[in-house]
């Protein structure tokens, strides 16, 4: 199956739909896409940005779900960010690498979007975000994840 939109596009849908780790940089990411739509893409670029897109997306999407397997597909997304490994040309070093991305200003982004959503969460009584509480399991008032 193609994908007819770019890394840059999922960002932009990213920024609208979920505060995301984009939100402040939406005018560099503006650039990027027009940068990077100005050449045209090889086929494995086009595959890399797949890449990059799908974890970015179970990131975001499944991040606070409840059901067992997007729960798998959000750690995969997370593992596959966290890792330093470069030895396999698809990593996230290497595809960062590879479009100029600076890996490490991606994971603090996603890392300051999560740890916000879990804090309004929090805040706000949203529980069903986490699963059980610690209330619900007996205890304090802190989520069990």
């Amino acid at each position: 199956m193609a994908r007819s939109h770019s890394i840059a596009s999922g960002v932009d849908a990213a920024t609208r739909h979920h505060d995301s780790a984009f939100s402040v940089d939406v005018h560099a990411a503006e650039a990027w896409r027009a940068h990077f739509l100005r050449k045209r893409p090889r086929p494995e670029e086009g595959l890399m940005l797949a890449v990059l897109e799908d974890a970015l997306g179970c990131f975001y999407k499944y991040a606070f779900s409840r059901d067992e397997d997007d729960c798998r597909l959000f750690e995969e997304a997370r593992q596959w960010i966290e890792s330093g490994e470069r030895e396999w040309s698809f990593s996230f070093e290497n595809i960062c690498d590879h479009f100029d991305l600076n890996p490490q200003y991606l994971r603090m982004g996603l890392e300051r979007w999560y740890k916000k959503k879990e804090e309004h969460a929090r805040h706000s009584g949203e529980k069903a975000l986490f699963g059980k509480t610690s209330e619900e399991e007996g205890g304090q008032d802190d989520v069990v994840v």
